[in-house]
C-alpha cells in the first residue's frame, strides 16, 4: 500500500485536554479499507499510535476526494449502490489523534478491556444568605445578633467529569436509576453523600470489523458523566447535599421525612458496568 503525508501535516494541538493532532495523507483509491484497518485496528489497544505519543492514538478519520472542487461527471447508475469511481487516483485522508490516558488519577473506576476513562474537574460557587440570629460577636460573647441579621456564606462546589471511551454496552438503566442521586460510599476521593450525579451525555463511535471485508460491528460509545460536589466544611465536619443550614440552635442538620432523606443515595461504580447490547 502506498502513502503519502501531505504537505502542513500533522498539526499538532495542547490543551487542557492534553495532546491531540491531525494528520491528512493520500491513500489510493482502492487502498482505501486496508487504510481504514491499519488506523483503527480491530479493538481500542490496536489503533495506530501517534509517532512519539504513546498515550495518543487515531480516533476518527475523513475521506474525501483529493479535489473535492474538480468539475468531473462520475455515472452512476444506481445511488445506493454504486459510487463514483476514482480508480487510479487517491483520496485524501485526514486522520485525527487524541490522549486517551487513564492514569489522571488513581481512584478512577475500573472498566472492561478495550476501554478507558479520562477526567477533569471545574468549579464553581453559590452563595447562600443564612440567617445568623443565634450567632455572637467573638468580643462580645452572650449577647445573640439580631432576629433579622444575615450573613452570605459562598460555598464552593466542583464539577467532576468522567470520560468513559470505547464502550461497548453504555449502562442505560444504571444512568436512569441514579441520576439525582449522591453516592452512598466514597467516590473520588468525596466522602458519602458530597457527590451528587447530574448525568451523561453520549456520543456515538465509529467501530471497524475484525478484518477488511467485514462490516462494521456494532457502534461503541463515548459517555460523560458529570458528578457536581458538595462538600461544606465547618466546625472540623464535611456536610454534603443533604445537609441544610438551621439557625438555632446553629449548624449544617441533614432533612428527613421519616427514613426518607433529600437526595437518595446509590452505588456509582454500577455506571460503569456494560449491559448487554448496545
Amino acid at each position: 500500500m502506498f502513502i503519502q503525508e501531505i504537505g502542513g501535516s500533522p498539526k499538532e494541538l495542547y490543551d487542557r485536554n492534553g495532546f491531540s493532532a491531525e494528520r491528512v495523507f493520500l491513500v489510493p483509491w482502492e487502498d482505501r479499507l486496508q487504510f481504514i484497518e491499519t488506523i483503527f485496528g480491530n479493538a481500542a489497544s490496536e489503533r495506530l499510535i501517534y509517532p512519539g505519543q504513546q498515550q495518543t492514538v487515531a480516533v476518527r478519520m475523513k475521506m474525501e476526494p483529493l479535489d473535492p472542487d474538480a468539475i468531473e461527471w462520475n455515472s452512476v447508475q444506481d445511488i445506493a449502490s454504486d459510487l463514483p469511481g476514482y480508480g487510479g487516483s487517491f483520496l485524501k485522508s485526514t486522520v485525527y489523534y487524541e490522549s486517551i490516558s487513564g492514569d489522571d488519577r488513581n481512584d478512577l473506576p475500573e472498566t472492561p478491556p478495550g476501554s478507558w476513562i479520562t477526567y477533569r474537574m471545574e468549579i464553581g460557587a453559590v452563595e447562600e444568605i443564612l440567617s445568623l440570629a443565634d450567632w455572637e460577636w467573638a468580643d462580645q460573647p452572650n449577647t445573640a445578633l439580631p432576629n433579622d441579621y444575615n450573613g452570605v456564606k459562598r460555598i464552593p462546589y466542583t464539577e467532576h467529569h468522567l470520560t468513559w471511551n470505547q464502550v461497548a454496552g453504555p449502562p442505560w438503566s444504571a444512568m436512569s436509576r441514579l441520576q439525582g442521586k449522591v453516592n452512598q460510599t466514597a467516590f473520588l476521593g468525596c466522602v458519602p453523600g458530597t457527590l451528587l450525579f447530574d448525568g451523561a451525555v453520549g456520543h456515538k463511535l465509529y467501530r471497524k470489523g475484525d478484518t477488511i471485508n467485514d462490516p462494521p460491528s456494532s457502534f461503541t460509545w463515548q459517555i460523560r458523566y458529570v458528578f457536581r460536589e458538595r462538600s461544606i466544611k465547618s466546625d472540623g465536619h464535611v456536610y454534603g447535599w443533604n445537609h441544610f443550614y438551621r439557625p438555632s440552635p446553629p449548624g449544617w442538620i441533614e432533612l428527613v421525612n421519616g427514613l426518607e432523606k433529600f437526595y437518595d443515595a446509590g452505588d456509582f461504580n454500577e455506571l460503569f458496568l456494560p449491559e448487554n447490547g448496545d
